[in-house]
């Protein structure tokens, strides 16, 4: 349970480094490459998951706390869905959204062009 949770509160906290990321692009133009280093970057996403599995810690801390009634044993702690559905909702696509929204950026779209190019269209 712990690790599937820390995963998915980091994945609500790295909206807050992206929207930090566009504040410093539109509010400091010309200084970007100095507001937004390799290390304030790095730090964002640190922090990012730093503070994801801090809540994991304690939401599992709490959970575990709890009386229960006998020795139930729950094998998901979703309801419905299968564990490989469980799988590619808490490990696959949290790893897909970093390629996602790179692939909103021109230069990255322009160089899977280049990529993928067979051969020049002047036949």
């Amino acid at each position: 349970f712990f690790f599937p949770a820390g995963l998915a509160y980091s994945e609500c906290f790295l909206p807050f480094a992206m929207a930090y990321d566009c504040y410093a692009a539109i509010s400091n133009r010309l200084h970007y490459a100095q507001t937004m280093s390799k290390e304030v970057c790095s730090s964002l996403v640190i922090y990012s998951y730093t503070g994801g599995f801090v809540n994991a810690t304690i939401l599992t801390s709490n959970t575990f706390t709890l009386d229960f009634c006998g020795d139930n044993i729950i094998d998901d702690f979703f309801c419905d869905r299968n564990k490989m559905v469980l799988t590619f909702y808490t490990v696959l696509f949290p790893m897909l959204n970093p390629m996602i929204y790179s692939l909103r950026n021109k230069d990255v779209k322009e160089a899977l062009r280049k990529l993928f190019q067979l051969a020049p269209s002047n036949v």
